[in-house]
């Protein structure tokens, strides 16, 4: 175990400022129950053991270690009474406490710190070490050392019932762990030679590592093997979670027989009920040190046993638990493929299936776990440790992004590695073959990452390693499935006919430029059609009444925001209709090919006129999210010498006064520069005024009153309910030249 240096004569190095702290140990969490105090302190010798210089860490308990025991590298186990600073923790088993510490450098240690509630259990490695002077705590018979964390080990949480304040028990809140707690885990498969046996796992009610004191006097059925036992009255049986303690009663001579007989190892599943252990027996290394279970019988398991009847029928209570599987159907879409299931359809009731999965290398890390992805989702892989010297060494010369194909068993997380970011985040799957079919070069343009994700110009070059990012993969199966939608609404309930028109036509002189073909004649040529309203208009002539197609439209015009070279729109053409039936068609072809997922669509849609439109938003199309409109203020208008009304009486009708409001808090960054551009243009094409006042919130008066001479600030300020401080743009002059 590699031990962080020491200066001379001195502490680890890189102690943070936080260390000059005065601390007493009872400020947070009231009196301290502290079995150590002045003068009751043991000052035996530490095991003789803990003196030798060894690499193997020393088991040591909370309350043994002193001074003496300076840069021995200890193995310690106990809860966490209390943290702070995310670098500190309080250990207490039920010798005393001793306090930890990680160094600022291990950020790792600190970010899984900070994630460990109280009262957990956690198993760790660590560095004896002195406190700095001003750090020691006389109240503590450790008070003069701490212990420098090296690994942490193992963590398990607290396991308490929730209830609400009505005093009734929370339902449902941890319904995700129950699901999780009789799945067969990653070191439970070893185990499992037979189905047969997989199905007995799966038929335990709970696991090893999740009985607590909430659980007393539940009756309760495990499965797991003997790790060890104890004067035939007392046997720890462990699982994937973890372990728990049987008791056996020496009058129940079938059980006692049974268990005298079973060797380590062997699997066994066991009925009882949980109970408290006596205080005097309560083991601070177990998670589940303070309970036993009474057992009132007791089953081997033979690792060759068939399947039976019973076992396939597993009762309905279990099965319920589990997370039902994914909405993908495996016939469906792993038809045809060497793959039994897709990297995002695997779930809880999936645990102890062999399947194949094929994909790209996502991740990878420690020679034992990787990531596999596909256009579904994403998989974690595990290799056991009796392939690892041969599967590990194919994964670690394996390139990301590289095409895999796996062979393996699904089996369940452990509960403190289920993530709720995955769809696949309960399971993973235990390596059994690592086949690679296509390496990635090393050098790869960019990885598929989230985090730092390159711009659009490196995308669009590698545009086939984009489309692996999830959200492209949404939106092309989006596009998929909404086209699919208005094609069943059109063909089946409306009686449209779609028909597939030439691409390759003569040309329709419009507003944009076409792109020409040349063709094997000399002076032919072709043109790629603009939209197919010729071409349809002759299907409506044909009869064909009602059509329509996903067009390609081609037009050559100037590369702008709302412009594309090509693009696919929905041509539709109906013959006998009006326009309001043409918008009804439309509404009801979007609400039927909606995507559920997205926010629901309201109908019927709001209707504006063009005439609505221009006078309320200045635009034939609005953008009727954004939600200040302009606002008519011709009754306010009284003419001066520096806007003179209109004299031509034919010119005051078309003449108008708008004005728009833009917030504090809106994004007024472009304004000045938007504005001077129209100024610019009104100077040269238009006798239009254009006026921006930025209104404080105390010189709002002066400064409308500078710039709109012509209108009345307090009308102005009330009509328009200016909230200070704002900018107010005004235009004024013809009609048709102050809206475009």
């Amino acid at each position: 175990m590699m031990a962080y240096p020491r200066g001379p004569g001195g502490p680890p190095t890189r102690r943070s400022y936080h260390d000059d702290y005065n601390y007493e140990y009872d400020c947070q969490r009231g009196p301290m129950q502290q079995p150590f105090m002045p003068g009751r302190w043991p000052q035996g010798p530490v095991h003789p053991a803990m003196t030798i210089d060894v690499e193997k860490p020393v088991d040591a308990n909370c309350g043994e270690l002193r001074l003496r025991d300076r840069g021995i590298t200890v193995h310690m186990t106990g809860r966490v009474q209390y943290q702070r600073l995310n670098r500190f923790i309080c250990l207490r088993d039920s010798h005393g406490t001793t306090q930890l510490v990680a160094l600022e450098e291990r950020l790792d240690l600190i970010k899984r710190i900070r994630n460990i509630p109280l009262d957990s259990h956690i198993e760790i490695i660590g560095l004896v070490e002195r406190r700095p002077a001003n750090t020691i705590n006389t109240t503590m018979a450790t008070g003069e050392i701490e212990v420098i964390i090296n690994e942490i080990l193992d963590v398990a949480a607290p396991k308490r019932k929730l209830y609400e304040p009505s005093g009734e028990e929370v339902a449902g809140r941890t319904g995700k762990k129950a699901r999780s707690s009789i799945l067969i885990t990653s070191g439970e498969i070893a185990h499992c030679g037979t189905e047969a046996v997989r199905r007995r796992f799966l038929q335990r009610s709970h696991n090893c590592g999740e009985l607590n004191e909430s659980k007393v006097n539940m009756d309760v059925t495990l499965c797991g093997w003997i790790e060890s036992k104890r004067n035939e009255r007392f046997v720890v049986l462990r699982d994937g979670y973890g372990a728990a303690q049987l008791v056996i009663n020496p009058i129940d001579f079938a059980v006692s027989r049974v268990v005298q007989n079973a060797e380590p190892n062997t699997l066994l599943t066991v009925r009882g009920r949980v109970s408290m252990r006596p205080s005097h027996q309560r083991n601070t290394r177990m998670a589940t040190g303070n309970i036993e279970v009474k057992v009132s019988s007791v089953e081997i398991i033979d690792p060759n046993e068939p399947v039976t009847d019973d076992m396939l029928d597993v009762s309905s209570n279990k099965m319920e638990l589990q997370e039902p599987q994914s909405n993908l159907s495996s016939g469906d879409v792993n038809s045809y493929c060497e793959r039994t299931h897709t990297c995002g359809q695997l779930r809880g009731s999936d645990v102890g299936k062999d399947v194949v999965l094929c994909g790209w290398l996502a991740s990878q890390r420690t020679n034992r776990f990787a990531t596999i992805r596909d256009g579904h989702g994403t998989t974690q892989l595990l290799i056991p440790t009796t392939l690892e010297p041969t599967l590990g060494k194919i994964l670690e010369q394996t390139t990301l992004e590289s095409v895999i194909k796996v062979t393996g068993t699904v089996c369940a997380r452990p509960p403190e590695q289920v993530t709720d970011k995955l769809a696949t985040g309960e399971v993973e799957v235990v390596l059994k073959d690592f086949i690679l079919l296509n390496p990635a070069k090393k050098e790869m343009p960019f990885l598929v990452r989230e985090h730092n994700r390159p711009k659009e110009p490196l995308r669009m070059k590698y545009r086939y390693i984009d489309l692996r990012f999830s959200d492209m993969q949404y939106r092309l199966r989006l596009r998929s499935r909404v086209l699919m939608k208005m094609r069943e609404f059109l063909i089946n309930q409306r009686g449209f006919t779609e028909v597939e028109t030439p691409t390759l036509f003569r040309r329709t002189p419009g507003g944009a430029q076409e792109y020409i073909v040349p063709t094997r004649t000399e002076d032919r040529f072709y043109s790629l059609v603009q939209s197919p309203q010729q071409l349809k208009q002759l299907l409506m002539v044909g009869a064909m009444d009602r059509y329509f197609q996903v067009a390609r439209c081609y037009r050559d015009e100037g590369a702008r925001p709302d412009r594309q070279p090509e693009f696919t729109q929905m041509d539709i053409e109906l013959s006998f209709t009006d326009r309001d039936s043409i918008l009804s068609l439309v509404e009801e072809l979007l609400k039927a090919s909606w995507p559920e997922e997205l926010k629901t669509l309201h109908t019927p849609f709001p209707v504006l006129t063009y005439h609505d439109a221009m006078h309320s938003y200045g635009s034939d199309k609005p953008d009727l999210s954004f939600d200040k409109k302009l606002t008519d203020i011709n009754g306010l208008i009284s003419g001066d010498k520096k806007m003179p009304l209109p004299q031509n009486p034919q010119d005051v009708g078309n003449f108008t006064a708008k004005a728009l409001v833009i917030g504090s808090n809106d994004n007024v960054s472009k304004l000045n520069s938007s504005f001077k551009e129209c100024e610019e243009l009104l100077k040269s094409k238009s006798k239009a005024k254009l006026f921006m006042v930025k209104c404080g919130a105390n010189n709002w008066r002066q400064a409308m009153e500078a710039s709109l001479t012509f209108v009345n600030v307090d009308q102005l300020k009330d009509l328009l309910d200016l909230s200070m401080p704002c900018t107010v743009v005004v235009g004024i002059g013809k009609d048709t030249e102050v809206l475009p």
